[in-house]
Order: structure tokens, then C-alpha cells, then sequence
């Protein structure tokens, strides 16, 4: 359960946290409801594409974020139709940081 003056922070930096798919779930819940979010750090955590799915849903429905940071959450190639279809749908993402993923050059 999330109090409502968490849904007003405009930055949140999860990096190093150890989340994973049910964390990103959680994340992806507090996106949703959140009108206020412009920059997410989620550096770090062990994501994996399991777990990029719930959170590139709920990107894909929030035009607030403007910088994403992905680095070093060992997602894989599984997540790169996801992050396109994220992108392609969220129109205020400015900066996505994907360094030390495992993307590959599909």
C-alpha cells in the first residue's frame, strides 16, 4: 500500500536494491498510480527480462518519466521488443541509460 504523498515524488532512485520480478511488479503498480515520477534509477538490480515486463507496461502507459536508468540489470534480449514497445508508446521518455545490460545487438 502506497500513502498518498509517495505518489507526489518526482525522483526515485531504487539503484542496488536487489529488485527483482516481484519487486518490479510493485514498481510498476507505483507508476501507475503515480502522476508526479519524472526520473527512475533502477541500476543495479537484478531485474532480469521476467522483470522488465510489468515495469515497460506501465511505462508504456505513463508519458511523465523523462530519464530511465537501466544499467546493470541483466536483462537480455527478451527484453528489447519490450522496451521498444515501451518506447514507441511513451512519447516524455528523454534518457534511457541501458549500460551493462545484456540487449546484444539484436
Amino acid at each position: 500500500l502506497v500513502h498518498n504523498e509517495f505518489l507526489e515524488l518526482s525522483k526515485l532512485d531504487l539503484s542496488g536494491n536487489d529488485i527483482g520480478e516481484e519487486g518490479c511488479t510493485a514498481v510498476a503498480d507505483f507508476l501507475q498510480r503515480s502522476k508526479a515520477i519524472v526520473e527512475l534509477n533502477m541500476a543495479g538490480n537484478p531485474i532480469l527480462d521476467s522483470g522488465m515486463k510489468p515495469l515497460a507496461e506501465a511505462l508504456a502507459r505513463s508519458n511523465m518519466l523523462s530519464r530511465l536508468d537501466l544499467g546493470g540489470c541483466q536483462i537480455g534480449p527478451e527484453s528489447g521488443p519490450l522496451l521498444g514497445a515501451m518506447l514507441k508508446a511513451n512519447s516524455g521518455l528523454r534518457e534511457l541509460l541501458l549500460g551493462g545490460t545484456r540487449l546484444g545487438n539484436a
